[in-house]
């Protein structure tokens, strides 16, 4: 009984030192960020849109400017409470109730909503690859899913 209990508090100890390692190795996250049209897709009309990211401990700020086509451009901010329980995120006039949690290096962010009576349900991927930042969008409803993919790069 001894060694169990002496087990389980050294794995403890181990997670509560690698916590600000996963942090830390997310860092590469922060800063400008502008979209690559050509090489995302599933835009629904977006033309540009630039962010700046923040990581306020293992929290998200997103600034997003996005540039709709044919439409005026508008800013949002988000906040993603990385804790894995439900909060609210953006505006009043376009908040969502979402989880957040890191999963290794990934940011992974998932909402329900309701589109006109159907529910659609939502999981936002996010990653660090070599061409820049990857935000992968899967939306599933009952006529099956949809697959939004933005390429951020630095300025």
């Amino acid at each position: 009984m001894k060694s169990f209990r002496t087990a389980t508090l050294s794995v403890a100890a181990a997670a509560l030192c690698l916590a600000p390692l996963a942090a830390s190795a997310n860092s590469d996250f922060e800063g400008e960020w502008v979209l690559n049209v050509e090489k995302s897709r599933g835009l629904d009309g977006i033309s540009a849109a630039t962010q700046a990211i923040t990581l306020e401990g293992k929290n998200v700020r997103v600034a997003r400017h996005v540039e709709p086509a044919g439409n005026e451009p508008f800013d949002i901010e988000y906040v993603y409470l990385t804790h894995g329980n439900v909060h609210t995120v953006g505006p009043e006039n376009f908040s969502r109730d979402v989880t957040a949690e890191w999963k290794g290096n990934r940011l992974v962010v998932k909402w329900t909503i309701d589109y006109q009576g159907i529910e659609v349900k939502a999981e936002e991927t996010w990653k660090k690859k070599r061409a820049g930042l990857e935000m992968k969008r899967v939306f599933t409803h009952p006529a099956g899913e949809s697959v939004q993919k933005f390429i951020f790069v630095r300025p």
